[in-house]
């Protein structure tokens, strides 16, 4: 893959997490409730699905570019726990708030600590809002590509049932669960082989036309703004719904097929990393200022984009110095 693929999905990336924040900051929930439309959120929730797929796109190129398949597992896993316990540490105070309230509330019962533990692994710690994506892409890794690595249609089968009962049980016919089953890492797998899928397409140089993706976007993309109609209809949850894969993955095949040179690419690949995983802590720390001070979403939503940036130069500006080099570990 060239240079100028690899910046198209950087750029899709930083898109992408804009998009997140965009739903995080509720922008998009309250625009689409003022305009009567569902179709700035269904935009948005395929953010996370792209990521996914890009994630597993780049270890499948990864993995096919180098012999010892195994070590390269390892290093990806190594990857997210590294960022996984950075963030941790990082969420630590509210993570403890939130665990010490919840406690206070229900009482030191076993069950409640059985719950809280399967919480965690199932769709990340505490107010950590981002933590199941972290566990999601651990699982759909290891899924993907080792245990089922000799044994792929058994695990895409097993990989489209889990998807495909958790759009039933939270979209359709939601169920009361102690833990949010459209946010768990459950979740991982089935995106992880339409990037595994997509990178073999693309290494057999399946490049459609731009004439042909287009108006194949704009058909699933009908389908899908039924489907989100539907379900919001229904008052139930659209984190995951039937189309997303679908559509991830073609838009996904769209923007590998944009050739550009984007300057900084690696700076904003980064960045996009960094959005993603420390918005929701910031959103926290300055609360009483973006929801008591601030009353515009608009306004919100830019300020956070800001605060984000400008931390994020800040981590770059500490990394000059060698005690603060663990601060890398942030993206």
């Amino acid at each position: 893959m060239n240079k100028t693929n690899i910046d198209s999905l950087d750029l899709m990336k930083i898109m992408a997490s804009f998009l997140v924040v965009g739903i995080h900051s509720e922008l998009f929930l309250t625009l689409d409730s003022k305009f009567h439309l569902q179709l700035l959120m269904l935009i948005a929730r395929l953010a996370v699905p792209l990521f996914f797929i890009s994630s597993s796109f780049f270890l499948a190129r990864h993995l096919y570019l180098h012999k010892d398949s195994d070590f390269a597992i390892f290093n990806y896993v190594k990857r997210i726990l590294q960022l996984y316990l950075f963030w941790l540490v990082g969420y630590g105070y509210f993570i403890i708030k939130a665990t010490l309230d919840s406690i206070k509330m229900n009482g030191w019962l076993l069950q409640n600590l059985v719950k809280g533990i399967l919480c965690f692994f199932l769709s990340g710690p505490r107010t950590m809002l981002l933590g199941w994506y972290l566990n999601a892409s651990l699982f759909g890794a290891v899924f993907v590509y080792y245990w089922f690595r000799k044994k792929k249609f058994l695990g895409i089968v097993l990989a489209s049932l889990m998807f495909i009962l958790i759009v039933i049980f939270s979209a359709y016919v939601p169920l009361r669960s102690f833990f949010q089953i459209q946010t768990s890492f459950f979740v991982g797998p089935l995106y992880f082989y339409v990037g595994e899928l997509l990178f073999w397409l693309y290494r057999h140089n399946f490049h459609p036309k731009l004439t042909l993706l287009v108006p194949v976007v704009f058909i699933i993309g009908l389908i899908a703004y039924y489907e989100i109609t539907v379900v919001n209809a229904l008052k139930a949850n659209s984190d995951q719904l039937f189309s997303y894969p679908i559509l991830a993955g073609i838009l996904f095949i769209l923007f590998l097929n944009i050739r550009i040179n984007l300057p900084h690419a690696r700076w904003l690949r980064n960045l996009a990393t960094y959005m993603y995983l420390s918005h929701y802590l910031l959103m926290k720390i300055f609360y009483n200022f973006l929801y008591f001070q601030i009353h515009d979403v608009i306004t919100r939503y830019l300020v956070i984009i800001f605060l984000v940036i400008l931390s994020y130069l800040l981590i770059l500006w500490l990394q000059r110095y060698r005690w603060t080099h663990i601060l890398i570990k942030a993206y």
